[in-house]
């Protein structure tokens, strides 16, 4: 199960960077996120609420390099289920960068609930939109 978005942002790659990892924007926007608890930072553990799937869950930042890529994983114990959010920032020019935002699910749970997992293209294309409208709003 895969799920992506990419836009392009007519904003420098690090005022996008710094949207993505400032909490208040991520309470404050309209993204599709409801809250998001913790320091976005590597290695740090956050809790995220959507609203495609209000529960909250907890995550852990993985990768964190900054102005340019950091991936969030999660899922259930012994590697069952693992899904695996990557965020990807690239420059194009000085003012203006691509944004892409990716999930993938994986372990032999997947194919017991795969099917019941929410459709997440509307709430990527929905964060991704934000993120731009933010980015170029600056």
């Amino acid at each position: 199960m895969d799920t992506k978005t990419q836009t392009e942002i007519n904003a420098p790659a690090d005022r996008v960077w710094d949207l993505l990892i400032d909490p208040q924007w991520w309470a404050a926007a309209d993204n599709g996120i409801v809250s998001l608890q913790g320091d976005i930072r590597r290695n740090s553990k956050i809790a995220l609420v959507s609203e495609v799937s209000p529960r909250t869950f907890k995550l852990r930042i993985e990768v964190f390099e900054p102005q340019t890529l950091m991936v969030w994983t999660g899922g259930a114990p012994l590697g069952l289920l693992r899904g695996e959010r990557t965020y990807r920032v690239t420059p194009t020019n000085d003012a203006t960068c691509q944004f892409e935002m990716s999930e993938i699910f994986t372990g032999p749970m997947v194919k017991l609930v795969g099917s019941k997992f929410p459709d997440l293209s509307d709430s990527f294309a929905k964060f991704a939109t934000a993120l731009r409208q933010s980015a170029e709003q600056i």
